[in-house]
């Protein structure tokens, strides 16, 4: 079972390289820019769309087929843009945006149930490390073949892997938690109290509303990164070893052991990433910057790795609806922090951008760290 999350993991690398290929054939188009804007903002709303209806489905049938169904058409969609117009480009972006989206979910959702909630900590640990690795060395392998040899091999070889993986997923099995899931819903329809039973508890509601907030702030950084770079000699060369870092502190950040894997020592977690992020803003010298975004790289990792636990020991019941939740409200944080950047930049520059969205995350951490210490707002969250 273990060998499959290798096998996401490589057609996450695929990805890597594929969004290379891509960027070099946007760059090819006349009105670029534009297509940029498109290109990224379709794929947002795709899986901003699909989110809901993915979490719908992963609690109401087989995670396992929604997984199949997304892969296989994962494959097909990468292919499109080798048709070579513009319009291709934006229709494979949104189709990926929701067949991703609805993949992701299912797979998320599944952990538990794949490898054992006792392991799921360890599993998502083991796949921000590979799609830690994949970032760090994905881009650059991407870009030098797309060089070498052009888009096609690069693009072919990403939809090769979505159907390695489909027949890979297709060939083993574990335990449906669909069944098990009907004969929860069927003990609770036998209570007075099954409305009750069945809702989202405030701790969860707490985790997505300081994910919102995080999605904001990495949006923030995003697109702050690369403008950055350009005040520098070789800028890039800056921005990709910026990334190369932060991918580096992702990884390390994988390794950790578990023993906080509860929201408070989430909460300081996202209280260090912003704080870390504000430092490296502040003080632009290469030679400090780089250490401090090696820490903002560490802190995201911990955080997708503790959230994604968290929102994992859920009820099989509502599982795949709180990670559409999720979907939801990321997908809309970084479409609203890639509308607001423009804006915040043009007035309070490339730092202030930053020190604005870092300022809104650190508020709602500390917020929660109140309310879980003296109980306030609970009337409001519970």
């Amino acid at each position: 079972m273990k060998k499959y999350v290798y096998i996401v993991g490589l057609s996450e690398f695929a990805s890597r390289m594929n969004f290379m290929a891509l960027t070099a054939l946007i760059l090819t188009f006349p009105n670029k820019e534009w297509l940029f804007t498109a290109f990224f903002l379709v794929r947002q709303i795709g899986a901003l769309l699909m989110s809901p209806i993915a979490g719908k489905l992963a609690d109401r049938f087989d995670r396992r087929k929604l997984m199949l169904i997304s892969d296989f058409a994962n494959g097909f969609a990468v292919l499109l843009p080798l048709v070579g117009t513009s319009s291709m480009i934006v229709i494979s972006a949104f189709i990926l945006g929701c067949t991703n989206q609805s993949f992701y979910i299912g797979y998320e959702a599944s952990i538990p149930d794949m490898f054992g909630k006792d392991r799921g900590y360890d599993i998502n640990a083991l796949i921000v490390r590979i799609a830690s690795f994949a970032s760090i060395i994905g881009f650059i392998i991407g870009g030098w073949v797309t060089e070498k040899l052009g888009i096609l091999p690069v693009i072919v070889f990403d939809s090769i892997t979505y159907f390695v993986a489909t027949i890979f997923l297709y060939s083993i099995s574990w335990t449906s938690s669909l069944h098990q899931r009907n004969k929860e819903i069927g003990k609770l329809n036998k209570k007075k109290d099954a409305l009750e039973k069945n809702k989202i508890s405030s701790e969860v509601k707490w985790l997505l509303i300081i994910l919102f907030f995080f999605t904001l702030a990495v949006s923030g950084y995003n697109f702050s990164l690369p403008l950055w770079a350009e005040t520098y000699n070789q800028p890039s060369l800056v921005n990709g070893v910026f990334w190369a870092i932060l991918s580096l502190g992702s990884f390390v950040g994988s390794m950790m052991n578990k023993k906080s894997v509860n929201m408070k020592s989430l909460a300081f977690i996202f209280l260090a990433f912003a704080l870390s992020l504000v430092f490296s803003f502040t003080f632009k010298t290469v030679y400090v910057a780089v250490p401090l975004l090696f820490f903002v790289g560490f802190f995201e990792g911990r955080s997708q790795i503790i959230s994604t636990s968290l929102l994992q020991m859920t009820s099989s019941v509502q599982r795949g609806r709180i990670f559409g939740l999720q979907g939801v409200l990321t997908r809309t944080g970084f479409l609203i922090g890639f509308i607001l950047c423009p804006i915040s930049v043009s007035i309070l520059g490339i730092s202030g951008n930053v020190w604005a969205l870092q300022s809104l995350l650190m508020v709602c951490a500390i917020t929660y760290l109140i309310y879980e210490k003296w109980g306030l707002f609970k009337s409001t969250f519970s």
